[in-house]
């Protein structure tokens, strides 16, 4: 939150393993925009589990977000009994499946023709998944 009359927009910047939250957060702040940013899967699992990142997904086996929970439960899995790469694995699965449904949800909430922010306006999408490998500078500028 700021005084400043010129800030417009509130933008969520969150760490990879939070997106799992994504839906709370977007709840909370209605008119947030936000980012996903994803790598290439091999990449993203190679980085995920190599040293001290490694020791995070141990983390997630433990403590899993309520929507790795469900994940786990939908595909009857118990990660207790699956390897530290599978637990990571399905944790970073889960976490663009998560960003995924959020834009999706706000693509079909937002730009279906309910009211909202500037009423008679085009809306803009509020919600952006963007590949690491994307020239991201050539993205429309007016996007958020």
């Amino acid at each position: 939150r700021t005084n400043e009359p010129n800030i417009r927009r509130t933008y969520l910047k969150l760490a990879s393993s939070s997106s799992a939250y994504l839906p709370e957060l977007t709840s909370l702040y209605p008119n947030a925009h936000w980012a996903f940013v994803y790598r290439n899967a091999e990449h993203a699992l190679a980085k995920s589990t190599s040293g001290a990142r490694g020791r995070a997904c141990r983390k997630f086996r433990r403590n899993p977000s309520s929507s790795l929970k469900m994940e786990a439960m939908s595909r009857n899995v118990d990660l207790e009994t699956l390897s530290n790469h599978e637990v990571c694995a399905m944790h970073l699965s889960n976490l663009l499946d998560v960003a995924l449904r959020e834009q999706q949800e706000d693509a079909i909430h937002h730009h279906g023709g309910e009211g909202g922010e500037g009423e008679g306006e085009e809306q803009q999408q509020r919600g952006m998944l963007l590949s690491y490998d994307d020239d991201i500078v050539s993205y429309d500028a007016n996007v958020f």
